[in-house]
């Protein structure tokens, strides 16, 4: 199982993790189930990257 970590800056701040608080709901979701695919596959099939 691979694990995603988010660039941080040395203030702290972690840019991808405000824009995924920036996004609406429903799309900030299709990200996050993105990710978790990301991190459980070896390799991602593209169906379900598809919108």
């Amino acid at each position: 199982m691979k694990q995603i970590k988010f660039y941080r800056k040395k203030s702290g701040k972690a840019p991808v993790e405000e824009f995924l608080d920036s996004l609406k709901p429903k799309h900030a979701k299709k990200v996050t189930w993105t990710l978790r695919l990301i991190e459980d596959m070896d390799q991602v099939p593209v169906q379900s990257l598809r919108s």
